[in-house]
């Protein structure tokens, strides 16, 4: 199914907006003079959804990379964690590691300067996402893991602002601020779609789609298609934001679960009954914040379609059942078979 998202994703310079275009200009001329042998180590920051990741894949022309699962084991517990690598680069994402980065940061830096899946007539350009999630202590290791490694390797360090992070980072790498996007761009995105598809919606639905995605691209993509799927089933009335703190607080905890290879069923099932008998919550508000934690963390476009395609199929089933037993299966399908894509 073509959604919204998979349709109008930024997937490269040329889906820009002709203002965008302007706005990221500089940018582009600056990853087009120069090349993987001169890089100097980045620093890129700016709000979720501002197109960071976007920007470095064009960098590196979207080359094909491979998913390698791997373990670390720290004081008899067993963390594992995915890294992506293509002939040029490794990435990681920090988002994955709980508690454990400064250590599989260091682990992580010693499989690299082992392998040879990276062309070895270059550095190694290390990339790593989301480091404004590490704290003052890790931001010292990560600080020595680049000097060390100065010689042999280059790094991108992603962030969604630079405001946390400690200076000796700062000044060891080119610092890029994405411009990102205003609410007034990402409407007229949206209209823009809105008039294309022949979507009908309310303006009440809109301006929430637009509240919601807080100038995030991708979230207002993902909310759209979220939006379609109720219109389909004439539930479009029930479209809303998620703010309950219960929800949320239970929902977190299902993410942590359904992300373990050996995932413990019985606290799985207590928490849909909590949710569903306690605190009342829909089924459709239980996958929608579920989706919305995923949205932030699935970093593999072809898992994230999955992801998105198992979410149209089981709201199909829970919009047309009325029955709570079957209700109550359904959600726990859901979420066993979102583990089997999330720890493949």
């Amino acid at each position: 199914m073509l959604t919204i998202y998979k349709k109008y994703k930024v997937n490269n310079y040329d889906d820009f907006d002709d203002l965008i275009k302007e706005k990221y200009k500089n940018i582009i001329n600056f990853f087009n003079s120069i090349n993987y042998n001169n890089l100097p180590n980045i620093l890129i920051y700016g709000e979720e959804g501002s197109c960071k990741k976007t920007l470095i894949y064009i960098f590196f022309k979207n080359i094909k990379k491979n998913k390698l699962n791997l373990q670390y084991k720290i004081n008899n517990k067993i963390v594992n964690y995915m890294i992506y690598y293509s002939k040029y680069y490794i990435e990681i994402d920090l988002s994955q590691l709980e508690n454990y980065k400064k250590y599989i940061l260091i682990n992580f830096i010693k499989e690299i300067n082992s392998t040879k899946k990276i062309d070895d007539n270059s550095n190694k350009i290390i990339i790593i996402h989301n480091i404004h999630l590490l704290n003052i202590d890790d931001q010292f290791i990560l600080r020595k893991i680049i000097e060390k490694n100065i010689k042999i390797c280059r790094f991108i360090l992603i962030s969604n602002t630079i405001n946390n992070l400690i200076e000796p980072i700062k000044s060891r790498c080119f610092l890029i601020k994405t411009p990102g996007f205003t609410k007034i761009f990402i409407k007229k995105k949206i209209n823009l779609i809105i008039k294309k598809e022949k979507i009908k919606i309310k303006k009440k639905n809109l301006n929430k789609i637009l509240d919601i995605s807080n100038k995030n691209l991708k979230k207002s993509f993902l909310e759209l298609d979220f939006y379609l799927n109720l219109q389909k089933y004439n539930k479009e009335d029930e479209y809303c934001d998620i703010k309950n703190v219960n929800l949320e607080k239970n929902i977190n905890e299902l993410y942590l679960l359904i992300r373990k290879k050996n995932i413990d069923y019985e606290k799985v099932d207590n928490i849909i009954y909590k949710l569903l008998i306690d605190y009342n919550i829909s089924y459709n508000k239980i996958i929608k914040v579920i989706f919305k934690i995923l949205e932030n963390k699935i970093e593999d476009d072809n898992i994230f379609y999955k992801v998105i395609d198992l979410n149209y199929e089981f709201n199909k089933k829970i919009i047309n059942s009325t029955n709570k037993n079957k209700l109550i299966i359904y959600l726990q399908s859901y979420l066993y078979q979102l583990n089997d894509i999330l720890t493949k």
